[in-house]
């Protein structure tokens, strides 16, 4: 018996671990969530989402908005590849596209807008539920502009990007000093983030907890029947309502009136407290990096031409660190890094910047190498500071878009370069013509460099500089005259005005949803420096004694500074637990899902161009017209045919 009762418990064990094993390969195909068309198109079928995404919320709010994020990747995919074979398809899956966002904004605008913050909270992250930064970069990633236009999302958002601005000089000089002091500390003992972390969150739950046990919430069993119960919070009265079996609708009304004013009254609370620790903010993080990185460009002009080498080694090894810094993201969030094209221009300075001050170091100065790296850094870093602001923001949104048509126009240019190129250089390969110096490019015979010098040539034509038709001519050649001025019908007057044409239409896309675009780049940033180091290089080499000396220590005796790590991960864990969100029923999620989906009928994506919008107006009052002509028709038609049966009813009377 002891033997079978052994051998069923390990076939026991092994069935669970087998369990475990397919749940674990179950969640990695979920994780990829690779679907084939027809499983697109099935879900993009009216009713399945509508059934599904409740469901899901319910149990997991951030994980449904990650499919949200996940299933319209989905469809703009699908949608791109039936563009060119079934237009109809590719409508239905644009309209989903929008659909699937709307409801996202549905289902938040069912919870509270308290809630909706503390669902957001990244301090309160749970290790059983994915983290509130994870799923924000889903929705950046996935373009979801439409649900990150949600007012809730948004003020949650700004909660975690940066805190209350101070209320006075006492405030704001006492707030600066004790980031100095906590910045100080970080830089030189690094765990002491995560000390500190765990301290806010600890004084965060003290105050959470402290007011709700000041503010009880008044329970109607502890009163007699028929009698008013005042709702009060910090001693002020708010509410009030009767406690007989009939006032059921009072009671709740008034509840709801005080559970608002508490909450509100707590997010006071923790909002203050959260002063206290504003080094720990993604703000303070994101304006702290861009100033080490201006301060980096400073230096670099202010090298002097004869530099000491430890002035040099100082810089080179500044610059190291960000490069392996920008390395380290680059593999770790690729995807997340390459959504911001800021992100690519602080590397190249960083790697210009390293190679002109080791070219410096070993060989000779490299004054353009440097100079490039100066003027990367100036760019990327004044685009980034004007990033947050609303006017600015999508402005810079705009020029990156903009500098993507330019290459797009110019890979479609090039053929027409170094056609033309080679056909000068083979026009004036054996010519005896003389050019004059203006076009001596294009003579060979002077000491031209060949098609590459021809196709800049043409290049700088094209930019504006003089056509030198005047020295074609002179040469008395007339199938160069003809080449230059194919060329500039085709180059100038088409590929220019073309140009024009992408900008004009990046910039109508971009103006248009200006506001919505701001809004993007605010979750961008937030979702990009929530998981950042509050130390920027250089000075992450002034933590390297204590990490070296804790790391020696962990060697030797494994007590004290593993522990505290894991204490401020309890207490993280901790108070997620106290963050309780209240999530309401499927039945009521499904009818906010469906009224959010109804308000915005008729919306479309923020990337669509106006004039298409525009358009699609138009058809639709044209389709209004003539339904109402119709109308109007069989309401005509019915009155000729009463008038008909009252002639005929005169007639047999007469």
């Amino acid at each position: 018996r002891k033997a079978m009762g052994g051998h069923l418990v390990v076939s026991r064990k092994v069935e669970e671990q087998q369990e475990e094993k397919e749940a674990q390969t179950d969640d990695q195909k979920r994780e990829s969530f690779e679907w084939s068309p027809n499983e697109v198109l099935a879900a993009a079928e009216a009713g399945v989402l509508e059934a599904a995404l409740p469901a899901l919320f319910q149990q997991s709010p951030l994980s449904a908005l990650e499919r949200v994020a996940q299933l319209v990747c989905l469809f703009r995919k699908e949608g791109r590849r039936l563009a060119r074979l079934d237009s109809e398809g590719s409508d239905k899956l644009s309209e989903k596209l929008v659909t699937a966002q709307q409801m996202g904004r549905g289902l938040l605008g069912a919870l509270e807008p308290v809630h909706v913050q503390h669902l957001f909270l990244e301090e309160g992250a749970d290790l059983a539920r994915p983290k509130p930064s994870k799923t924000i970069a889903a929705l950046v990633l996935a373009d979801c502009k439409v649900l990150l236009a949600d007012a809730q999302l948004q003020r949650a958002i700004d909660t975690l990007w940066g805190v209350v601005p101070p209320d006075g000089v006492a405030d704001a000089v006492s707030m600066a000093l004790r980031c100095l002091w906590q910045f100080g500390l970080i830089v030189f003992v690094p765990p002491y983030a995560n000390w500190l972390a765990a301290e806010r969150n600890r004084n965060v739950k003290t105050a959470r907890q402290g007011v709700i046990e000041r503010n009880p919430l008044p329970k109607k069993e502890f009163y007699s029947e028929g009698v008013l119960v005042d709702f009060k919070v910090e001693n002020r009265w708010v509410s009030s309502s009767y406690t007989s079996k009939d006032n059921i609708g009072t009671w709740k009304q008034a509840t709801d009136i005080f559970n608002a004013r508490r909450e509100a009254l707590v997010d006071e609370k923790e909002m203050m407290e959260k002063c206290k620790y504003t080094v720990l903010q993604p703000q303070a993080k994101f304006f702290i990096s861009a100033v080490a990185l201006l301060l980096l460009a400073v230096f670099l002009t202010a090298l002097p031409a004869e530099a000491s080498t430890w002035q040099i080694v100082s810089l080179l090894i500044w610059t190291l660190q960000l490069i392996l810094l920008e390395t380290i993201e680059l593999f770790a969030y690729p995807v997340m890094w390459r959504a911001d094209p800021l992100n690519s221009l602080e590397f190249g300075a960083a790697i210009l910047a390293a190679l002109g001050l080791a070219k410096h170091l070993l060989i000779s100065s490299s004054a353009m190498l440097i100079s490039g790296a100066i003027v990367l850094i100036f760019i990327s870093q004044s685009a980034r500071l004007l990033e947050k602001s609303p006017t600015c923001g999508p402005l810079v949104l705009m020029v990156i878009r903009m500098v993507g048509d330019t290459f797009n126009f110019l890979v479609l240019i090039a053929g027409t370069l170094v056609g033309f190129g080679c056909g000068f250089v083979a026009l004036f390969k054996s010519s005896t013509v003389t050019l004059g110096d203006d076009c001596a490019v294009l003579d060979d015979g002077k000491g031209s460099s060949g098609v590459a010098g021809v196709v800049v040539f043409l290049l700088e034509v094209m930019l504006g500089s003089d056509n030198q038709l005047g020295c074609l001519r002179d040469s008395e050649s007339v199938m160069a005259v003809i080449f230059m001025d194919c060329y500039l019908l085709i180059a100038v007057l088409l590929g220019c005005n073309m140009l024009i044409a992408l900008m004009a239409k990046t910039f109508d896309v971009v103006y248009e949803q200006q506001g919505v675009n701001f809004m993007y780049l605010s979750a961008l940033l937030t979702s990009a420096w929530l998981e950042a180091g509050v130390v920027p290089p250089p000075l992450t080499l002034l933590g390297v004694p204590y990490l070296l000396f804790a790391w020696i220590q962990g060697k030797l005796c494994t007590c004290s500074f593993q522990k505290l790590e894991e204490e401020a991960a309890g207490e993280e864990n901790h108070t997620a637990s106290s963050l309780k969100v209240r999530i309401p029923s499927i039945h009521v999620l499904r009818e906010s899902m469906l009224r959010c989906v109804e308000e915005h009928a008729g919306q479309e994506d923020a990337n669509e161009k106006w004039r298409t919008s525009l358009v699609k107006q138009v058809a639709q009052v044209a389709a209004q017209v003539a339904a109402i002509k119709d109308e109007q028709l069989r309401q005509a038609t019915r009155v000729m045919e009463e008038l008909a049966k009252v002639k005929e009813q005169l007639v047999e009377q007469k």
